[in-house]
């Protein structure tokens, strides 16, 4: 197999770096944005994103760490860093907004209402009062040329490319003059830079490839001739030609890229990128419950991460500091003293033993598969098939091939996936028709789960780990592809089992120290009560003794459920559960195991709800493993019963474990068991299996009418929660059919005869429980009356007869 790694003119969408003339493969190679090492012009870049710029607090954070930094780095007249800011948290998307709803001729105002109120708190919190009329000016004279461009959108019913760029650069404009106003009280020699000043670029006006020598050359002019000013320079906008006329912006992770080329055009020492997170991780948080964060890494181990899918870091801005080597770090800005990640061209010996640095992915894409034996040995085929789709500008993600030649499958965005099939089919047509080559397949919903490390190059091993790891946990691999630099495994799998891969694999590369039980328990009940008590009494024992650590997930009820990848504390998940507020149903709970399952998953069935039986099998075969104690469960359907019995102990794949009441107080059903696997030598089998009946039918023999019998059991909590299950015969009847099939019957609830007019409706409404007891009172008490005058008892007993494989309920 072999990959394909994108290079950065590759990425649609995301900045790209163009020098004055189109460089040689060599020099491309090496980087882009590189320059001769120049004197020092800022020391130290420092980004800050939308997330750090949301809010007075967070501003003030942003302030703070910009103001020490300026203090521990001034060495006499000259700045020692320059400041690069993203726009406010959530401002560009509402630009975007305003566009949209421009453009189709509705009602913006209401979205640039929210962008200037949110402007106006900041400068009222912290602008100081002597300078807030002007600055509170200078935001509306902003504001009202939006306002304008809006309008003009508005009444021609479009936006080209041109005017959305100009749009996007409101938000770094505001933000970055507002920062710098909040920062002279304190450094008076502050101002706000508009980078469409410095940072050129060509006519591309939303996805914009960067002119390098022009940009360093503005850039190194601009700071030298004003060498003690503080700059707050506004992020991910640019300009074409002369002047900012012509206003372009860099794409996605912009802010980043425009840091990173003051960077290195001021030939600093150091590239800070403040985010909301302390760091790179291992994987992503929303969807590892415990990643470990990355202290030091390589700048081609953070591209690889970037192009599939870290959020944190973005590979063009990696280009320019890693052909200068300027080391950059990733910071949390709400966290200024974290250690962060280091990101340079070499780690340290302390990090040497990672072989995987990270392990991320990519949630939705396409794998398009061309297929035929007159594909083998055939020279071109290969070069024909990129060809088309360079024609039709469809990126291609993975590609991977055997060495037979009969295959190649290929990675693409789902979006583009019909055009890459007609594509082609017709570059093809020919040899489709001569049956020569089979056709495009496509594969939707597929996910790329990718580990990255220059730690696994020469390693022995990591693809095995890898493998054996997903296979353990029931998890296909659709395809696999590993590049000849062997820094990235990735592999495709269903899109379904993205979540549960990760986990896994997080936990083979990073987590084998302890592991870890994932816990679901359904029921809310006494029964749940004891369990997740014995969980919590055991669960320190169990990581000091055995290095396992009990990770409780999820607890539902009926009605509610909880849920927090993180983990719920033991001793009080009922109380939160109790607690909640939001409604939902026990399927939703299933659907949602089933969908993040995790390597050593258990799911406790502590119901005596029928809502969970049907999804046992599925949920097995997602890796879960089954506990259950709910005979309402375990009297599922024969097939379902056979099915979940023969995974009952299986060494190789997830286990089913049934436990019932039944079973707890005598080992009935597995002495049955053995009995019928010997020989058919049970002819039938009587029992007295309700307790709470047993205890009715007492109270009746000593004088207490039938109604009146029940509600003392139901006081002293011999009654199950929904008391109808016991008065309906509903649980006697599943109990029954425990003890049938246990004995060799092949049957199901609905075989089991019922008396008539003993019990009341299943369905019966629980406040009408009460009067369809006192029905019974007359009949019954007729019936104890003639039992007591011959000299015996009442009771209420179930027959199973095996040579005539049936079974009833009857009172004798």
């Amino acid at each position: 197999f072999f990959f394909v790694s994108n290079s950065f003119r590759l990425i649609k969408g995301q900045a790209r770096t163009m020098s004055a003339e189109e460089p040689s493969p060599k020099r491309q190679r090496r980087g882009a944005g590189e320059v001769k090492r120049l004197p020092m012009v800022r020391k130290e870049v420092h980004k800050f994103g939308g997330s750090s710029c949301a809010t007075p607090d967070s501003i003030r954070m942003v302030t703070s760490i910009i103001k020490d930094t300026y203090k521990r780095l001034k060495n006499g007249t000259s700045c020692p860093i320059t400041v690069c800011v993203s726009a406010m948290g959530k401002t560009t998307d509402g630009l975007i907004e305003c566009t949209e709803l421009a453009a189709e001729q509705l009602d913006y105002v209401p979205k640039v209402e929210v962008i200037r109120q949110r402007h106006l708190v900041v400068i009222n919190e912290l602008v100081p009062e002597k300078e807030r009329p002007r600055v509170i000016a200078e935001l509306e004279e902003k504001l009202s040329e939006l306002a304008q461009i809006l309008s003009g959108i508005s009444a021609l019913k479009e936006a080209s490319p041109r005017v959305r760029a100009r749009i996007l650069t409101f938000g770094e404009r505001m933000s970055a003059s507002i920062i710098a106003e909040v920062l002279k009280k304190d450094i008076p020699d502050t101002d706000w830079c508009d980078a469409r000043h410095i940072i050129k670029t060509n006519a591309e006006y939303l996805s914009a490839e960067v002119d390098v020598p022009t940009t360093n050359a503005l850039a190194r002019k601009f700071f030298s001739e004003r060498n003690s000013t503080l700059f707050i320079t506004t992020g991910f906008i640019s300009s074409h030609g002369e002047g900012v006329k012509e206003t372009t912006v860099l794409g996605r992770g912009g802010s980043d890229y425009s840091a990173s080329l003051l960077g290195a055009a001021l030939a600093s020492q150091l590239i800070l990128i403040w985010t909301d997170v302390d760091g790179v991780f291992t994987a992503d948080p929303r969807k590892v419950a415990n990643p470990v964060r990355i202290p030091e890494m390589t700048f081609l181990e953070a591209m690889e991460l970037s192009f599939f899918g870290a959020k944190v870091i973005y590979a063009p801005t990696m280009g320019p500091a890693m052909a200068n080597n300027i080391p950059m770090q990733i910071k949390s800005t709400f966290l200024p003293n974290g250690e962060g990640t280091s990101i340079s061209n070499k780690t340290s010996a302390q990090t040497k033993g990672w072989s995987v640095r990270g392990i991320t992915s990519i949630s939705n894409v396409c794998i398009v598969v061309l297929e035929g034996c007159g594909m083998v040995g055939v020279a071109g085929v290969s070069g024909r098939l990129f060809t088309t789709l360079n024609h039709e500008r469809i990126n291609v993600i993975l590609i991977s091939q055997a060495s037979s030649e009969h295959s190649i499958c290929m990675a693409v965005d789902p979006a583009r996936a019909e055009d890459a099939k007609r594509a082609i089919d017709k570059e093809f047509e020919a040899e489709i028709k001569k049956k020569h080559i089979d056709g495009v397949t496509l594969k939707h919903n597929c996910a790329i789960i990718a580990c990255v490390g220059e730690g696994m190059v020469s390693s022995v091993g990591v693809l095995g780990r890898l493998t054996s790891s997903l296979a353990k946990n029931m998890i296909n691999i659709v395809s696999v592809a590993q590049g000849s630099s062997e820094m990235n495994i990735s592999v495709v799998i269903k899109s379904e089992d993205e979540n549960r891969a990760l986990i896994t694999l997080h936990e083979t590369f990073f987590e084998e120290k302890t592991k870890v039980l994932y816990v679901f328990v359904a029921g809310a009940g006494r029964v749940a009560a004891a369990v997740l008590n014995i969980l919590a009494k055991t669960a320190k024992e169990w990581e000091e003794k055995q290095a396992l650590r009990v990770c409780l997930v999820g607890v539902c009820s009926s009605k509610k459920h909880i849920w927090n990848l993180h983990g719920i504390p033991l001793d009080a998940a009922l109380d939160q559960l109790k607690a909640q507020s939001t409604s939902s149903k026990p399927a939703k709970f299933v659907e949602q195991v089933a969908a993040t399952a995790f390597a050593h998953t258990y799911f406790i069935d502590c119901s005596s709800a029928t809502d969970f039986a049907p999804s046992y099998e599925a949920l097995i075969g997602k890796g879960v493993n089954v506990i259950t104690c709910n005979k309402a469960s375990a009297a599922c359907p024969m097939g379902l019963y056979n099915q979940l019995l023969s995974m009952s102990g299986s060494v190789h794949r997830p286990s089913y474990l049934c436990r019932t009441a039944l079973d707890a107080t005598l080992p009935i059903l597995p002495v049955l068991r053995s009995f019928t696997s010997v020989s058919n030598c049970i002819s039938s089998v009587e029992l007295s299996m309700s307790c709470t009946l047993s205890f009715v039918f007492a109270q009746m023999h000593s004088g207490m009418a039938f109604s009146e019998a029940c509600k003392l059991a139901k006081q002293k909590g011999l009654c199950e929660s929904d008391e109808r299950g016991d008065f309906s015969g509903a649980d006697f009847q599943r109990r029954m059919l425990l003890i049938a099939r246990a004995a060799g019957l092949s049957m199901d609830l609905g075989d089991i005869a019922m008396p008539k007019g003993l019990f009341i409706a299943a369905d019966c409404p629980l406040n009408a429980v009460d009067k369809s007891l006192k029905a019974h009172d007359r009949q019954l008490a007729a019936q104890v009356a003639a039992a007591k005058a011959s000299g015996k008892t009442l009771r209420c007993i179930g027959v199973i007869d095996v040579a005539s494989s049936s079974a009833r309920i009857e009172v004798q």
